[in-house]
Parts: structure tokens; C-alpha cells; sequence
């Protein structure tokens, strides 16, 4: 039947249903602007999990960019985010999506994050991201986030 769906699709111009993959695998999860104003953006990762991406205000409660999570559906209010490594981890982490960290080219604007004790990888992209200031003054003035995710042979384990 979805064949079916495609290919009449196809025919009559209507758009793809399927979900875009690129050649690596990915498939994309989210995008939207780098300065959007949502506070929580939430999509499946398959049957058990759940990817959320916080969007972060800094003391002055000006937005300092996004914070990215995957956690188990049915958990409780304090779970592990998934795309840690470790919890004795002090520091910016690969997760964190903020101006400041984008300024200072502290990651790359592309990051793949393993989805620990699940077979999954995350892409992380911000795409065309910019920035004014400095520091914990650094703001997103514009650019495109993108969230992607591919399936894997098997989990990856901590500390492999």
C-alpha cells in the first residue's frame, strides 16, 4: 500500500512520505531556526526513546542556544541523558548547542553522538550558524539546526 502512496505521490507532484535520508543514513529528526523561541522540542527515537532539545536561558533569561537530550520514554523526571559518556563530565559537552560555544569554535558545527546502550547516532548540526558577542554575552543571530539520526549494528557501550 505505501508503495502504492509513493508512487502516486510521484505522479501528481504531492511530496515524499517517506522520511529523507541522506547517503550516510541519516534521517532527519528536526529543524528548525537557531533563534526560535520554542522551549522544548520532542520527537521519537524509536519504540523506547525520546529526543528533546531544551532550549537554554542564561541569568539574564536571554537565550543562550539548546541543549540536546535523549532519555528513555518511560523514565521519571531525573533521567541520565543517553548521549553522555560519563556523569563525572564537567565542562561543555558535545550536547550543548550555545552561542558562546559556537563563537569560540569549541566543537565543530557538526557533531555525531552515539546514543549510549542503544543502537543509534545523532547528528548534530548547526548549519550556517552565527553569532554576536562573546563569552557568556555571545548570542545566536542566525542559522539552522538540524537533528539527524542513523541506526547502528549495535549498541555502543560505555567506555568502548
Amino acid at each position: 500500500m505505501l508503495s502504492i502512496l509513493v508512487a502516486a505521490s510521484i505522479q501528481v507532484g504531492m511530496p515524499n512520505l517517506r522520511p529523507a535520508q541522506d547517503t550516510l543514513g541519516f534521517q532527519a529528526l528536526l529543524n528548525f531556526p537557531v533563534t526560535d523561541t520554542t522551549a522544548l522540542f520532542e520527537r521519537p527515537l524509536g519504540a523506547a526513546l525520546v529526543v528533546q532539545v531544551h532550549r537554554e536561558l542564561d541569568v539574564n533569561r536571554t537565550p543562550g542556544g539548546w541543549y540536546v537530550a535523549v532519555v528513555r520514554r518511560r523514565g521519571g523526571p531525573e533521567q541520565p541523558n543517553l548521549l553522555y559518556h560519563s556523569r563525572s563530565w564537567h565542562g561543555p559537552y558535545p550536547t550543548d548547542l550555545f552561542a558562546w560555544i559556537h563563537a569560540e569554535q569549541y566543537y565543530p558545527d557538526e557533531r555525531l553522538l552515539p546514543v549510549y546502550e542503544y543502537p543509534y547516532e545523532l547528528r548534530l548540526r548547526c548549519k550556517a550558524c552565527t553569532t554576536v558577542g562573546s563569552g557568556a554575552g555571545a548570542q545566536f543571530t542566525g542559522g539552522t539546526v538540524e537533528i539527524a539520526w542513523r541506526r547502528l549494528r549495535r549498541p555502543v557501550r560505555r567506555g568502548a
